[in-house]
């Protein structure tokens, strides 16, 4: 049984960065952030091994979370890498934001409660460990 999970955070909002302090939260876990698009791009293409979770702001300064998401999928590996978008205004972006390869896609603030159950759909496997 896989106990530890590997996750990236793109956020460039500090007041945002709440979902860092939330996965952070997550003990014995493999945590790592960027701020800006390039920095996300560049940490995936330079990883040992795919993150298994990615929390993805839509809202980048320097390029759309959802083009990035297309860019993720492409570096080898990332392809079956669970990604989650964030956003401020989910209800108007739903539906068009899957086609763009996320996994799920959340409102901002993402809360403990929210994260709990994130985590368990889509790694029962650490449910016990998480927080």
């Amino acid at each position: 049984m896989r106990e530890q999970i590997s996750v990236l955070i793109v956020e460039d909002n500090p007041i945002c960065l709440k979902v860092a302090s939330l996965v952070n939260s997550m003990k014995g876990h493999d945590i790592t952030s960027a701020s800006t698009a390039k920095g996300a791009l560049d940490l995936c293409k330079q990883a040992k091994k795919p993150f298994d979770l990615i929390f993805m702001d839509i809202g980048l300064p320097d390029m759309e979370g959802t083009l990035l998401t297309r860019e993720i999928r492409q570096v080898e590996g990332f392809s079956h890498t669970v990604i989650i978008a964030l956003s401020a205004h989910i209800l108007s972006q739903e539906p068009s934001l899957n086609q763009y390869g996320f996994n799920e896609v959340c409102e901002k603030p993402l809360t403990k409660q929210l994260l709990e159950k994130l985590l368990f759909n889509h790694f029962a496997q650490v449910q016990e460990s998480l927080l």
